[in-house]
């Protein structure tokens, strides 16, 4: 039996603050007699998703075969396949 270590890749999904430029209507300055509204451009932060990917370590153990014997398929657990010679 083996212990050894390994990086694996885990996706989140991280939230975060995205500047965006709007156009917003207000009062225009000075105002004017009719109550003209005038546009002018504003930086608003909007919430927005984005996909990160984290390397954490685990332990893995691994299991070796006695002599004359081995796993039925790569996947196997036991050792139960019989080798013979």
């Amino acid at each position: 039996m083996q212990q050894r270590t390994v990086t694996m890749p885990v996706k989140r999904t991280e939230v975060y603050s995205r500047p965006t430029w709007k156009h917003m209507a207000t009062p225009c300055q000075p105002p004017t007699y009719n109550g003209q509204m005038c546009t002018r451009v504003q930086v608003v932060h909007e919430k927005a998703y984005r996909d990160i990917i984290d390397h954490k370590t685990a332990q893995q153990m691994s299991y070796d075969c006695c002599s004359g014997w081995s796993r039925e398929n790569p996947r196997a657990d036991a050792c139960m396949k019989r080798e013979y010679f």
